[in-house]
This record gives C-alpha cells, sequence and structure tokens, in this order.
C-alpha cells in the first residue's frame, strides 16, 4: 500500500513525484500495489493508468497489504488507527517516508517500522525525495535551513 502520489501536501500536482518511482519499482518486483492519495488519484490515473489500484480511503489501501508505505505527509495520514492497520494489514510493516511517525510507538504495537534518513536495517544510511546530502556526507533535512542548528552529520552515502 501506497499513501500520499502528490509531490507534496495540498496538491495534485505529480510532477516528479516519488510514488511515481516507487510505483514503477515496486510492479517490476512483482508487487500489486494499491494506492490513496486526498487529492491527486485523478492525477495519478491520468498518468499511469490501471497499473495500480485505486484505494477508497487510506484504510482501504491497507486492506491485506504486506507494507505501509508513507511517501507525501498529508494531515489525514499524521495520526492513523495503529489497530485498524495491524488488524486490516497481511503483515504489520511501515516504511515512513517522512519520518512523522514515533518507533517506540510502532514497536510497542508490535508493527515493524522503517523510516528514511536513519540506518536501515542492515545499518546502513539512506536519505529520501527532498533530502540533501553535500560532498561531506551532511544532511539537510527537506524543509530545513542550511544553518549550523539545523544540520547534522552522517556517515557519507556511497
Amino acid at each position: 500500500a501506497l499513501w500520499g502520489l502528490a509531490f507534496k501536501p495540498e496538491t495534485d500536482d505529480m510532477r516528479e513525484a516519488p510514488a511515481l518511482v516507487l510505483i514503477d519499482k515496486l510492479i517490476e518486483a512483482g508487487a500489486s500495489v494499491k494506492v490513496y492519495d486526498p487529492i491527486a488519484m485523478d492525477e495519478c490515473r491520468r498518468r499511469i493508468g490501471d497499473k495500480v489500484v485505486y484505494a477508497t480511503d487510506m484504510y482501504d489501501a491497507v486492506l491485506d497489504a504486506d507494507a505501509l508505505l508513507l511517501v507525501t505527509e498529508w494531515k489525514e495520514f499524521r495520526m492513523p488507527s495503529w489497530g485498524v492497520l495491524k488488524k486490516t494489514m497481511r503483515q504489520a510493516v511501515v516504511v515512513d517516508g517522512r519520518n512523522i511517525y514515533e518507533k517506540p510507538e510502532l514497536q510497542e504495537l508490535e508493527i515493524v517500522y522503517d523510516c528514511i534518513g536513519t540506518k536501515d536495517l542492515n545499518g546502513n544510511y539512506y536519505t529520501y525525495g527532498g533530502d540533501e546530502i553535500d560532498r561531506k556526507g551532511k544532511i539537510y533535512p527537506y524543509g530545513l535551513e542550511r544553518r549550523p542548528n539545523n544540520e547534522f552529520e552522517i556517515e557519507p552515502i556511497n
């Protein structure tokens, strides 16, 4: 399941939207993909047709899903009912592409959780979309200005 299709909340603009790349990669890997976005569903249908299943709401998207990928941080995605997700998903796996969820909360509920911009399950660093990495391996999270109090260092990403 994929929540969020537009490149940012409050729009249906999908130009260079990460969701389009993710959809292609998932389909190439043999996955069936069910998507939901509060506004960009029609735009997605116009762009890619019926390559994916279009859900009626965020909970319909996760019904029998093996994993949930949060791609766009719409307000309605900020506080989902984790109990509903855990009961309706085939496997309770959440990949948070915008770092809006609290890992301890999901771990307590026995939901497998991973997020972008931190170490992955193998201990490697990775980043996402609007995050920028300079040549010295410094990450500038999306939406933050490049000031010393807003930056943090990580190992360079190869």
